[in-house]
């Protein structure tokens, strides 16, 4: 991303209108862009088209995609409760391994 911002600072007197560059936190668990937008990032000055970038490691170094709409899936979460009688190794057959 740094790269990209360097390329577009030296080509900045060609380019027509504004541009936002963001580097998204929390990413991983699905909260980084929610609060940056909360935050008002789409706003002063409004955002207008958007493009994100993610590492995808099945293109050839030097290479990159692109996919117009929706192009990864979505951030979903669960927890799970596990209940069983553990133990000491030495003592398996007083053990329920859950």
């Amino acid at each position: 991303m740094l790269g990209a911002v360097k390329l577009l600072k030296a080509k900045e007197n060609d380019i027509n209108g504004i541009v936002k560059i963001m580097f998204q936190p929390a990413e991983e668990i699905g909260l980084g862009a929610k609060d940056m937008i909360e935050d008002g990032l789409l706003e002063n000055p409004k955002v207008d088209a958007a493009f994100a970038l993610h590492v995808s490691p099945d293109l050839e170094v030097g290479k990159f995609g692109y996919k117009p709409g929706v192009a990864a899936s979505s951030l979903d979460g669960f927890f799970l409760k596990i209940q069983g009688k553990g133990g000491h190794s030495s003592e398996l057959q007083k053990c329920v391994d859950p």
